[in-house]
């Protein structure tokens, strides 16, 4: 057992490492071998790295996707740090900052500051006293290779992807000791407080409301299609209408969430869930105006023209249909497929639409003397 100095002078004795467990998963033995651990096919493996206090516990899990190992899940004791996401800056992040709509902390290293986008309320000049150039260094391989850092009060976390290997026993330490000791290098950072923190994290209560509203929203947009059934113009135009109304909110979006590193992101959520409410509302009302508001009524006439389908558990048949003034579609009865045929006459209730789109009110497809009932 081996003792480690943490948060200053104070010492404490690490707790021993977990016996190792047996399991059907070889991957990690090359890379546990490689630390001089022992592993039994387990899917976890726990690392006591490095001598007194720059010993640092590493623990490595298995990320499964349906079975199939798509990578290394890995978590470095250390800190406590602020929470920070450390990742590859991309062209979306500097379209933000130059919009003025993110405000990410700067390092003052060009390097640093050009590969690696910071998502954080810490400011820069605290991020400066706490990375020294190793770290900077560390930080920059990583993101480089498209490895997304988080550090946090627990130390730090980062997901490794899995080495293009077809044997698990063919996987090498080679592929993954290097981003293991980068992380173990920003692990050993200095634990630091997050100086000039903002705790407010402008626009995250907009976007919680805004998702909490979709659903509601695509509920009434479903209810008035199923009740006022128009044809097809109807919806496209409400659906363009409403989305250019959340278009337009744009400007209003963007000065309600300016302000910090991950503000750019929530801009475009924002802005994309405003699109969606905006087309689900503006098909809702318009159907709804369309039917609702519409006192008219006319009947239409045709035929069963093909039997596409017929569901025998739930007593449901679709079949194609064509109206006397050449409008064809697809209609569900609910009734038994022996009672429907190619030729029975069909009989449609429609509105002339209050907006100008008829709408359909029902349908009834009938065998001689008897009727099949509509589905809507």
């Amino acid at each position: 057992m081996s003792a480690y100095r943490d948060r200053g002078e104070a010492r404490r004795e690490r707790p021993r490492l977990p016996p190792p467990e047996s399991g059907a998963y070889p991957h990690l033995g090359p890379i546990a071998a490689s630390f001089g651990v022992e592993h039994l096919g387990a899917l976890r493996v726990v690392l006591d790295v490095g001598e007194h206090e720059e010993t640092r516990r590493v623990q490595l899990d298995l990320h499964l996707d349906s079975g199939t190992v798509r990578g290394v899940d890995v978590h470095v004791d250390g800190g406590p740090f602020p929470d920070l996401e450390l990742r590859r800056e991309v062209a979306a992040d500097r379209e933000g900052k130059a919009r003025a709509i993110a405000s990410e902390p700067q390092l003052g290293d060009p390097e640093f500051d050009a590969k690696v986008y910071v998502d954080s309320d810490v400011d820069g000049a605290a991020l400066r006293r706490a990375f020294d150039e190793d770290v900077r260094a560390a930080i920059v391989e990583l993101v480089s290779a498209g490895v997304v850092v988080r550090m946090g009060p627990d130390g730090v976390r980062a997901r490794l992807d899995a080495p293009h290997a077809a044997d698990a026993r063919e996987w090498s330490p080679r592929a993954m000791r290097p981003k293991l000791d980068a992380l173990l290098a920003i692990g050993r950072t200095k634990a630091f407080a997050a100086g000039g923190s903002r705790r407010h994290r402008p626009g995250n209560g907009l976007v919680a409301l805004a998702s909490a509203a979709l659903l509601p929203a695509s509920g009434a947009m479903l209810f008035a299609l199923d009740a006022w059934t128009p044809s097809y113009e109807l919806p496209l135009l409400g659906a363009l209408g409403g989305a250019f109304g959340g278009w337009l909110l744009r400007p209003a979006i963007e000065r309600a969430v300016r302000g910090d590193a991950g503000s750019y992101r929530r801009y475009r959520i924002l802005v994309a869930l405003s699109l969606a409410l905006g087309a689900c509302a503006g098909i809702a009302i318009a159907v709804t105006v369309n039917g609702a508001l519409d006192g008219a009524r006319v009947e239409l006439h045709g035929r069963v023209v093909a039997i596409d389908e017929h569901d025998a558990e739930e007593g449901k048949t679709s079949v194609e249909i064509e109206l006397d003034d050449g409008e064809r579609g697809r209609r569900d009865y609910d009734d038994r497929k022996s009672e429907l045929a190619v030729g029975n006459p069909v009989v449609e209730r429609w509105g002339r639409g209050r907006l100008g789109f008829r709408w359909r009110e029902s349908s009834r497809a009938t065998s001689g003397a008897s009727a099949a009932a509509p589905k809507k």
